[in-house]
């Protein structure tokens, strides 16, 4: 099959990802406000660059969930920018994402890694997003204790523990 996903402005998918039971998972960038999203789909702010995840059949003809992953109302454009680069999934239907994000208010939770970035720059994350894509099992900023200009996650993978594996860029000094 094949299909369009997305809004009226600019869309771009950067990562693929296929289930056990064929569902394919689709993540990336929207600049879209009106993005096809799902009932339940985590809150964020539509007026600047947002990332997104997209869960589709196996036929490509139904949605099963569709989200916005980053910025929160408030914050302005230049400074909520978030890129989704990659996904994997685990053996229970949860997604894995990771990317960047200028945003001082991803959506992080509690007890995870780095919940709170430095002043200014770009930061990696990594966030699991439950099997219906209407909760964060766990999300993080994934950055060094200083602020750097960029720290970027381009790729992820997942173990049968669940481990997920990030790669990416930093230009930390304190990563």
């Amino acid at each position: 099959y094949a299909s369009y996903l997305s809004g009226d402005i600019q869309d771009s998918a950067n990562a693929i990802a296929v289930d056990s039971t064929g569902d394919v998972f689709v993540a990336g960038t929207t600049t879209s406000r009106n993005f096809p999203t799902t009932t339940g789909s985590l809150p964020t702010s539509t007026l600047i660059q947002n990332g997104f995840i997209t869960k589709l059949d196996p036929t490509g003809s139904t949605v099963i969930y569709s989200t916005y992953l980053g910025n929160v109302a408030g914050e302005t454009p230049i400074l909520g920018t978030t890129i989704v680069n990659a996904i994997a999934i685990d053996e229970s239907g949860n997604a894995y994402v990771t990317g960047s994000t200028a945003s001082q208010n991803f959506p992080t939770t509690q007890g995870a890694y780095q919940v709170i970035p430095p002043k200014n720059g770009i930061f990696a994350f990594v966030t699991k997003l439950n099997p219906t894509g209407t909760g964060l099992v766990y999300s993080t900023y994934l950055i060094g204790t200083k602020a750097a200009p960029a720290t970027v996650g381009y790729g992820i993978a997942v173990d049968t523990n669940n481990n997920a594996y990030v790669t990416g860029q930093t230009a930390s000094s304190a990563f």
